[in-house]
């Protein structure tokens, strides 16, 4: 991924990503007009059960493999986390987010693949 010098484009890439993989794993996938909520896409595979997630980019990795992810408080909390980076390859973390928290850290290792755990797929 290119270093950009607009940190907006890092996010808009970011949720494409994430919007690509939730496609092909076979949800549909929607997108607030305005991004005022903390809700990045509504998602579904039946139309009954919907999914709310925000989409987080992170470049920076600590040295022992740490990612933090911050929250900012918002109105309305996102049942999932996507977390994209570009150190995860093509890989994309979806985080089950217990709603008390408003930060997350995980641990990548040094082949480059991201635990499974809570994940939603």
């Amino acid at each position: 991924m290119n270093n950009f010098k607009n940190p907006a484009r890092k996010g808009y890439v970011a949720e494409n990503m994430v919007a690509n993989d939730l496609i092909i794993s076979n949800y549909f996938v929607c997108k607030p007009e305005v991004d005022d909520s903390g809700i990045d896409f509504v998602i579904t595979k039946d139309m009954s059960n919907f999914i709310t997630l925000q989409v987080k980019n992170t470049s920076k990795i600590r040295n022992n493999g740490a990612v933090f992810v911050d929250l900012k408080p918002k109105r309305f909390k996102p049942d999932y986390i996507a977390v994209y980076s570009k150190h995860f390859g093509d890989k994309i973390a979806y985080i089950k987010n217990d709603k008390s928290k408003d930060r997350f850290n995980m641990f990548i290792r040094k082949d480059g693949d991201i635990p499974q755990k809570n994940q939603h797929k």
